[in-house]
């Protein structure tokens, strides 16, 4: 059951009146109040009372079931995009190998005209924009970690330091006269 505490489950087991939402219900709760974005909206069309949404959406279950949600949701339309971007890749492809198709007025057929060569550069510079693009974001991925690890040297450095600062302060303590009464 999505609940937040053992505590909360014991006192709506006390309540004769409250209402047990199974999780199925809650997951609908959840998925209507992101497309809508309104408590009352989904009140009205759950069949749940307002309160109980108000409720839920301040519990941690409820925040981690939203994240799961829209990162599901992420996923998917992602890989509709990747499907799109290789079927559009395909196209490209066939069109700069073989040509585009024309219709023939004379011989009423379809033919292929090779592509025009300002319609091939304006392909040639757009894919070659995104691939810069895609490694500069690579890159600044290398750098962030590269600048991460580099810290971590120098912290390393600095600890070392201290300690050999804190070494040579004791050997001179030890190295000094004392003074008898």
């Amino acid at each position: 059951m999505l609940t937040d505490t053992q505590r909360t489950k014991d006192r709506k087991a006390k309540r004769s009146w409250s209402r047990w939402y199974t999780d199925a219900e809650k997951l609908d709760a959840v998925k209507l109040y992101l497309i809508t974005g309104n408590q009352r909206a989904v009140a009205a069309a759950l069949n749940i009372h307002w309160t109980t949404i108000q409720g839920w959406v301040h519990t941690q279950w409820w925040k981690e079931l939203t994240q799961q949600v829209r990162n599901q949701n992420h996923i998917q339309l992602s890989n509709k995009l990747q499907k799109i971007a290789d079927k559009a890749l395909e196209v490209t492809m066939d069109r700069l190998e073989n040509g585009e198709f024309i219709y023939n007025q004379k011989t009423g057929e379809m033919m292929r005209k090779p592509v025009q060569a300002r319609d091939a550069h304006k392909i040639a510079v757009d894919f070659l924009d995104q691939s810069r693009q895609v490694e500069a974001t690579q890159t600044k991925e290398v750098t962030d970690q590269a600048v991460a690890g580099r810290l971590t040297q120098l912290a390393e450095a600095f600890a070392q330091m201290a300690n050999k600062t804190s070494r040579v302060e004791q050997i001179e303590h030890i190295d000094q006269p004392v003074a008898l009464p």
